[in-house]
């Protein structure tokens, strides 16, 4: 019984334990493939989860796929309050896969804002944590990351990084044109920092072009655009304006996206092959209130234009205009930043709220199932007392019974006994009396009584039942019925009687009619033992 109690408790929290599970992380596990194919799809199915709901553990898996759906998107990762909260939870987990992940975008969000230092280490230790896991993917993101870091102070260290990630970029089997495209394009430009040769950017456009080559095979509109900015770069550095400003062209034809930043490029390509009027035209197409963004470029573009047009005054204003954008670019930023991080402060006091809640909530069916659970067992452990008592007495009752019938048959047995000595003084009397009158019934009215309370003890009533079922019995056909039901033979019978054995079966048939028996192939000798 106390094994079919642990057996309930061992249910009952089993399932409470599954019906507690993390539906969040099932669900936000579900997007990730998501995030590869398409990114701005798989932001908006995350934009629709209720983050103050989820649980430490969804919530450090929603942060790690947000922000790899940000860069998949081409969004820069600006601010840490998502990478970090995944980054603190997987940190602990080391073994875990996305761990390694987490190391390479925490970088990320370093690289994108000037913390160079600390994006190395990530790096560096997600290219540690990975190359013992053979993941070749993560790897070749955290080597071209380290690349671009290290164009400034270790050209030909980035150019090492920038072709071992290619290698592993081949080696992780799932690389596309488009991405093998960007890592020669960033293997061209890191060739292009290294000015310790004099024909760096030279080769840095023979490398891109092998990169063009490679896009115009993916057929991708971006890399193609982002591939002929870079030529463009390159060609500029030559002092090759008509190259550059084709180049840039070609970028502005093929970018799908016309975007103030790609407006800024194709003016400034303008203005370094001497069309400033141009390059006017083209800054002021972009609205005012999409200055905010690009404004510093726009206002030095301004600037130069203006030098180039020699209007003095027009410089002067702009350059104010850079200044005064610049205050309020840095002081809009502050606001942002102060607004977002108060948001997320917020959103983390609130998940927090709802977290403890949902804590005390399960302690509470805790409680309660640990209550049904005791009552159960309680129940159980009263029912089984009451079936053991059950048992109890009707085993009891049982052996009552048996030792009834004991007595019982001890009376019976007694009686029998008492009537065997009797008849046996009734078979010697018979023997004593052959020699006298034969006629007469040798039975006395004290044996018939004794003989009848036997048969009515033993047989249910036996006598009873005759005078009752069968009316036209006479009291001598009723002692003659009595001595066959008491097991005589028909020569004993007819000792008692003094007559032949053969009147005995004669008498027999007689009484058929008065039982019933009239027709029937069941002897009345038959039917007597059978009553």
């Amino acid at each position: 019984m106390k094994t079919i109690i642990k057996l309930v408790i061992v249910c009952l929290f089993s399932s409470m334990i599954l019906c507690c599970t993390d539906k969040d992380t099932i669900k936000i596990s579900s997007i990730i493939p998501v995030v590869e194919a398409k990114p701005d799809t798989a932001l908006m199915m995350l934009d629709s989860i209720n983050q103050i709901k989820l649980s430490d553990k969804s919530y450090a898996l929603y942060s790690f796929v947000y922000t790899m759906a940000q860069d998949k998107a081409g969004y820069d990762i600006d601010n840490d309050s998502l990478i970090r909260v995944a980054y603190n939870w997987y940190r602990n987990k080391p073994n875990d896969s996305l761990y390694a992940k987490c190391l390479y975008y925490m970088g990320l969000y370093y690289a994108q804002n000037d913390s160079t230092e600390k994006a190395l280490v990530c790096f560096s230790n997600a290219n540690i944590v990975v190359r013992t896991r053979h993941d070749y993917y993560t790897q070749s993101l955290a080597l071209y990351q380290t690349s671009i870091i290290q164009r400034d102070y270790a050209p030909r260290r980035a150019i090492r990084s920038a072709k071992d990630a290619i290698s592993l970029y081949n080696k992780a089997g799932k690389i596309t044109l488009s991405n093998e495209a960007y890592s020669v394009l960033n293997l061209a430009d890191c060739i292009a920092y290294n000015q310790s040769e004099n024909d760096n950017i030279s080769k840095a456009i023979i490398t891109a072009n092998k990169a063009l080559a490679l896009a115009w095979e993916s057929k991708d509109s971006s890399v193609i655009a982002d591939t002929y900015q870079d030529l463009s770069l390159f060609h500029s550095i030559l002092e090759q304006p008509s190259q550059a400003l084709s180049c840039t062209k070609l970028s502005w034809r093929y970018r799908s996206r016309k975007d103030n930043s790609a407006k800024v490029a194709l003016a400034n390509a303008y203005l370094t092959s001497d069309s400033p009027s141009k390059a006017k035209e083209i800054i002021m197409s972009i609205r005012k209130k999409d200055y905010r963004k690009n404004g510093s470029s726009l206002y030095s573009l301004l600037r130069f234009i203006a030098f180039k047009e020699k209007d003095y005054v027009s410089a002067n204003r702009y350059a104010d205009s850079t200044e005064i954008y610049l205050k309020e670019e840095n002081s809009a930023n502050l606001k942002d930043k102060d607004s977002y991080y108060s948001s997320l402060i917020q959103k983390d006091n609130a998940r927090r709220a709802r977290m403890e809640k949902a804590k005390q909530i399960q302690n509470v069916i805790m409680l309660a199932i640990i209550i049904v659970v005791f009552l159960i067992g309680t129940l159980i452990l009263h029912y089984a007392r009451m079936e053991k008592k059950r048992l109890l007495l009707k085993l009891r009752h049982q052996q009552d019974s048996y030792l009834m019938q004991m007595e019982h048959k001890e009376r019976q047995l007694a009686m029998m006994k008492n009537f065997l000595m009797r008849k046996i003084d009734i078979l010697q009397k018979l023997n004593k009396l052959k020699s006298e009158d034969k006629r007469s019934i040798i039975l006395n009215e004290e044996d018939w009584n004794e003989l009848e309370i036997f048969l009515n003890s033993t047989y249910d009533g036996f006598v009873v039942r005759l005078y009752q079922q069968f009316s036209r019995l006479t009291k001598k056909d009723v002692h003659f019925l009595m001595l066959i039901k008491a097991g005589l033979s028909y020569s004993s019978i007819a000792m008692a009687y003094n007559i032949e054995a053969k009147s005995v079966k004669q008498k027999l048939f007689l009484l058929k009619e008065k039982l019933g028996l009239k027709g029937s192939k069941i002897s009345t000798y038959e039917f007597i033992n059978e009553f």
